[in-house]
């Protein structure tokens, strides 16, 4: 059931994990309880363990750590076995005294996709599947943060395969020993996507600079069971398990066998990619030992870079309308560094765009091409002499060229140089993109426009759900994936409740968008067609969100409904 390492390697110690663990630690805080995503292989059985020796010799009577364990399997019923693995997963929890959840996706009900079939990829849609039961357990326990057991062998084989998919440098740091959860990917109601909610909860890698040696070495060390899928270590099956073939030190390893086409293909354009790397200089036949420290080095230079982001940003922005940024040239072109400049873009683009927030196309899909697109026309240095016009690459972000004097902003023709006035400083206001016309929308296969929002039916079940006896007090709305609409319902005014409370009533509560910032409005349409729009009114943007920047003093007060508000809810930060 279990393997070993031949060679002795130190198992990790108690002071080693409690050093990891604090590097892990969420910008809230140690909450009360921390959740472990628990497969029963080696990783998660290691993890599980160190987490539940930290905490059982911790002497410390301070909240400086979480309190409570939870085990959280997954049982994603596609094997005979799923079964018996999640049964393994809790027997070894219980042995440690820690309380353990089994979730078993049921696919094709709710928001799980139909079971995958062969030649869908089963690993992505697995792995979807398994993120979305991990949040909901996570939702029902009350638990914020998530510890995975990722290590250094599965970052070299994410940063590898990155960089396949054409990634920059930065991408090709790896994942983060900690990162918000985000709000997943697709639309509301597909399985990936977490929408406002993952905005408040956190994954934690604590093991992610331990070789998977160490890990090996601290199972054998305290005598821990832990059960391996030989599904992973077949390299004809995916791209990650033939990257992890080609990384496997083991001299006794049996030869590559014929790959698919498609995996051979995209292995040889990882190999391109990391043989192009500026700098380390690596190839993917390096080996195991400095591919991780190349890795290594790339995921340090993330977060040094992740450091000078907040401070460029710091001195390039200056107060915008609310949802938007506005650059200063003169300030921008202070940091000529091509990673950092690359770096920069990424975070504006992520804190503007309508995709959801910590999703690549949120990330405008981190191309290379795009990307340094954007970087050579904003690093110009008067973009107004050199009569750039609006443009977008990716994200859904809009660049458009500007000469700002105080908290005024003028937009010139393109079409011809125009002289800064006095006290006006050139620069670039980024703000969402506008919406495409119909038809284009539905050649993009969108099928339901995202700034015109009929929230009539939410407020109808909520309070059908409130006659049955269940406790609602609030009704939340995930606007454009950029507002977070709120809708006090011990407040709201009765002749509104009266309406929601008949079935034959057609007044509706519509969320359209205001300004050409296309901040949300909330309109209350009568039976009459009468429109009357109940608030308008934006709440400041929350300091943390936005890199303590200075806000705009243009009023932006609007009207103001005491039942109602909407707030900005993606951050400029790196997590």
């Amino acid at each position: 059931m279990s393997s070993y390492p031949r060679r002795r390697i130190l198992p990790i110690s108690r002071d080693e994990f409690s050093r990891l663990l604090q590097r892990t630690i969420p910008p809230p805080g140690w909450l009360r309880n921390l959740g472990v995503a628990n497969s029963g292989g080696a990783d998660s059985t290691c993890l599980l363990f160190l987490l539940h020796r930290f905490l059982r010799d911790s002497a410390s009577t301070e909240f400086t750590s979480p309190r409570v364990i939870m085990s959280m399997t997954v049982d994603h019923d596609l094997q005979p076995t799923s079964s018996a693995m999640a049964a393994h997963c809790a027997r070894v929890a219980d042995r440690l005294g820690i309380e353990h959840l089994t979730t078993k996706i049921t696919w094709g009900e709710g928001k799980y996709p139909p079971r995958p079939e062969p030649g869908q990829s089963m690993e992505n849609i697995a792995r979807s599947a398994r993120y979305r039961a991990l949040f909901e357990v996570m939702k029902r326990s009350r638990v914020d943060i998530l510890a995975l057991g990722h290590h250094a062998d599965d970052q070299v084989e994410t940063s590898l395969m990155r960089l396949g998919r054409g990634s920059t440098e930065y991408g090709a740091g790896g994942m983060r020993p900690i990162r918000r959860w985000g709000m997943g990917m697709g639309r509301e109601g597909d399985t990936g996507y977490f929408g406002y909610e993952g905005m408040n909860k956190w994954m934690i890698r604590p093991l992610l600079s331990v070789s998977k040696e160490r890990i090996l070495a601290t199972c054998e060390t305290n005598k821990l069971e832990f059960v391996t899928d030989e599904t992973n270590f077949q390299p004809a099956l995916t791209l990650r398990n033939a990257i992890r073939h080609v990384l496997n030190p083991d001299p006794n390893k049996q030869s590559m066998p014929e790959l698919p086409p498609d995996i051979a293909e995209k292995l040889e354009q990882t190999n391109k990619a990391v043989s192009s790397l500026e700098s380390v200089v690596v190839n993917i036949q390096s080996g195991p030992d400095q591919l991780r420290g190349a890795v290594q080095l790339l995921n340090n230079q993330v977060r040094d870079t992740d450091e000078q982001v907040d401070y460029a940003l710091k001195r390039c922005i200056h107060p915008s309308p609310n949802g938007t940024l506005i650059l200063l040239s003169r300030h921008l072109a202070a940091f000529k560094d091509p990673l950092l400049q690359v770096a920069m873009v990424i975070r504006i683009i992520r804190y503007i765009s309508f995709y959801p927030w910590g999703s690549t196309r949120g990330d405008a899909l981190r191309r290379s091409d795009s990307l340094k697109l954007i970087v050579k026309t904003l690093w110009q240095a008067n973009p107004l002499i050199s009569r750039s016009g609006s443009f977008t690459a990716g994200g859904g972000v809009l660049w458009t060229p500007v000469l700002v004097r105080g908290h005024r902003i003028r937009t010139p023709d393109p079409r011809h140089a125009v002289p800064a006035q006095a006290d006006e400083q050139p620069g670039w206001i980024v703000s969402r993109m506008p919406q495409p016309r119909a038809e284009k929308m539905r050649q993009m296969g969108i099928t339901v426009d995202p700034l015109h929002r009929d929230v009539t039916p939410l407020f109808k079940d909520v309070f059908e759900k409130r006659r049955q006896g269940q406790v609602h007090k609030t009704l939340r709305v995930l606007y454009d994936n950029r507002y977070l609409v709120q809708f006090d319902l011990e407040r709201i005014p009765m002749d509104l409740l009266m309406t929601f409370s008949d079935s034959a009533s057609q007044e509706k509560i519509l969320l359209l968008p205001n300004s050409r910032w296309f901040y949300p409005k909330v309109v209350r349409t009568r039976t009459n067609g009468k429109h009357e729009t109940i608030q308008t009114k934006l709440e400041p943007i929350d300091e943390q969100l936005s890199l303590s920047l200075p806000p705009w003093k243009v009023s932006e007060n609007g009207i103001a409904s005491d039942w109602i508000t909407i707030k900005w809810i993606r951050t400029l930060e790196a997590i």
